[in-house]
């Protein structure tokens, strides 16, 4: 099943307002507390990975999101889902440094 075609399947068989692709952030990440910056889920650097210590970052490949969640002024909705894609299935164009390196990496691999 393609990435889309899989977004499109969770969006329909789930209660949700919308379906993000995202990858897993596997660099410690911080937010600010009271003393400085405080670690995000800490637990995630303990032997055993705990599913709701994960973090994932949104990758901008797939953003699917029912209209009438659109019309409340809302890009995501309150009830969230998400399908996980690899780092290296992740990239995205900004600049014109991004598509050369999505290039060589095409032609890398034989695309």
């Amino acid at each position: 099943m393609s990435t889309i075609d899989n977004a499109v399947h969770v969006l329909l068989t789930t209660a949700t307002d919308s379906v993000v692709s995202v990858t897993e952030e596997g660099e410690p990440m911080f937010t600010h507390g009271r003393h400085g910056l405080e670690l995000l889920k800490p637990g995630r650097f303990q032997p055993l990975v705990y599913e709701r210590e994960r973090l994932f970052r949104f990758n901008g490949a797939v953003l699917g999101i029912w209209t009438e969640v659109l019309h409340t002024g809302s890009l995501f909705g309150e009830r969230v889902a998400s399908i996980e894609m690899s780092p290296e299935d992740s990239q995205q164009v900004k600049c014109r440094e991004d598509w050369a390196a999505l290039l060589a990496r095409l032609s890398a691999a034989g695309g």
